[in-house]
């Protein structure tokens, strides 16, 4: 299954998060795109705001410039319980215009909170 540019692009995002350097192969591999894709990504992700830059060699990559990519959210308990019953909700319901975004998000969710 291909993810189309923007959807792949936040992924890439959520994948670099917690990461202080990179090879252009972890992109490829992870996202199974060529190296030529991988480097638009790259550029793309630059013009969003990712600061990085590249050491040439076999011990070189990419660095990221800031560390925490993302926001952290935080919720309170009952925020916690409300997100699991309308995930719990949607696993019952058999079509919705939601299916797709519902199965990417049951597959991030930690497993104790999956429906």
């Amino acid at each position: 299954m291909t993810l189309q540019k923007s959807a792949r692009l936040n992924q890439e995002l959520i994948y670099l998060s917690d990461k202080h350097s990179f090879h252009l192969s972890d992109l490829m591999t992870t996202f199974k795109i060529s190296k030529r894709t991988a480097l638009r990504d790259i550029e793309s992700l630059e013009q969003l705001g990712l600061a990085l830059y590249s050491t040439p060699g076999p011990a070189g990559g990419y660095h990221l410039i800031q560390e925490g990519l993302l926001t952290k959210v935080y919720f309170n308990p009952d925020e916690i319980h409300a997100i699991f019953f309308a995930l719990k909700a949607m696993s019952m319901m058999s079509e919705t215009p939601f299916n797709e975004p519902f199965k990417q998000i049951r597959g991030q969710a930690p497993h104790e909170f999956s429906p």
